[in-house]
């Protein structure tokens, strides 16, 4: 093994000390992105990577920046982590991971005196739970924000909207809409570990995952469909207009065309996982004159997102608001590269789409190769269950330390 006690040792109290102090009282943590939760997660990153001899500050968007010397970041690095926050009552290791592992490969590449540049990111607001749009202080790198998006109320009962978040943390959020941070030119390469937030690793047991492309989304957080309400008792079913029982036919017809797309080849799912009526104006005896939903669909192709919406409208439904996130296919020389190192160093290992977004796709749109790597994780992602296991997670150091160093 590469890595060492030392590091197991650190990885398990950052991961224990960010755990305990991002806790929710009803379980799991909560990391609200440019919130307290994600920035006592900065900081407890920053106080490891500054006792370890590196430097550790924040970019103009708050992201937390690691490298072995003071001064500019250096032109042609490879820029390695993942992100800070989590989801209300999330799990530990989503982003969280990432970012500790950035912290062991940039210390192990100061110690092995390693000439590749290298730079560890912290990234903040990757989630789009809190303020409906995500990758925030990823795509705040590359300039591809907006005022639009600076004006985003976070979805918590304080509403107060994203500009005035980043101003409490002395960011200057009109700073990030006029340009990029860093030109795109200047970074060789991004890579980003990251717990597999599915059951496929464990189910085939293996510890690691190489990641060949990640899905996009295109999504209705606001939609609904409407019908006439009536009586529950007085009005016959041939002249009713149940909302519910057409949000029933709806759902059934886009399980049936998910179907026939499988069959074809395509690649995509969907999910409706908020719905329902209004209890201020429906009840047991009230014909329902509308259900809301959140329909969120994926895709390696984003047309396909797009056409599934695109069908729900035709059956229907008022999509409201749709939040569009373009899909990344990773390059093949990248992900080939680690399942090389995965071969070299006997990890078994499978080769896979990413069904979640990822900063990844950010930096691969911006025109930075980028690659991702796997950890296998239990019960699941986005809840408190949770349980990626330190060897594991070491290996999945390893192999992004021999992937990142091939030929330096």
């Amino acid at each position: 093994m590469m890595f060492t006690t030392a590091d197991r040792d650190l990885a398990e109290d950052i991961f224990t000390c960010v755990a305990t102090q991002t806790a929710t009282p009803d379980g799991g943590v909560s990391r609200p992105s440019y919130g307290l939760g994600e920035t006592i997660a900065w900081r407890i990153v920053a106080e490891a990577a500054i006792d370890l001899g590196l430097r550790a500050g924040p970019d103009s968007a708050g992201n937390l920046v690691i490298t072995r010397e003071d001064g500019p970041l250096p032109p042609g690095s490879t820029w390695v982590g993942s992100h800070l926050d989590s989801v209300p009552r999330g799990g530990n290791y989503d982003g969280l991971a990432g970012v500790v592992a950035a912290l062991l490969v940039v210390a192990k590449a100061r110690d092995e005196k390693c000439v590749l540049p290298l730079v560890g990111l912290g990234l903040r607001g990757e989630e789009s739970a809190w303020f409906g749009v995500p990758y925030l202080g990823s795509k705040a790198i590359f300039g591809k924000l907006d005022r639009q998006v600076l004006d985003r109320r976070r979805r918590t009962p304080d509403a107060e909207p994203l500009g005035a978040y980043m101003e409490l943390l002395g960011i200057k959020p009109t700073r990030l809409i006029e340009g990029p941070i860093v030109d795109a030119s200047q970074v060789a390469e991004f890579w980003e570990l990251h717990i597999e937030q599915g059951p496929v690793l464990a189910a085939k047991g293996k510890p690691v995952g190489v990641v060949t492309g990640i899905r996009g989304n295109a999504r209705a957080p606001n939609a609904r469909v409407t019908g006439v309400a009536g009586h529950s008792g007085t009005t016959p079913h041939d002249l009713r207009q149940d909302a519910v029982v057409r949000f029933v036919e709806v759902m059934t017809k886009l399980e049936a065309r998910r179907q026939t797309l499988a069959e074809l080849g395509d690649d995509l799912v969907f999910t409706c996982g908020v719905v329902g009526t209004d209890p201020k104006r429906h009840s047991i005896t009230t014909i329902a004159d509308e259900v809301r939903f959140a329909l969120d669909v994926r895709s390696l192709r984003d047309h396909h997102a797009r056409g599934f919406l695109g069908y729900a409208e035709s059956l229907g439904v008022d999509l409201g608001e749709v939040v569009e996130t373009a899909a990344a296919e990773l390059p093949p020389p990248m992900w080939q590269r680690a399942r090389r190192a995965c071969e070299q160093l006997k990890v078994d290992h499978e080769v896979m789409p990413s069904g979640a977004g990822h900063d990844a796709a950010v930096f691969q749109q911006a025109g930075v190769p980028s690659g991702m790597i796997f950890v296998r994780n239990e019960h699941g992602s986005h809840n408190p269950a949770e349980a990626m296991s330190t060897d594991d997670f070491l290996l999945g150091c390893e192999v992004l330390w021999r992937t990142i160093t091939e030929g330096s």
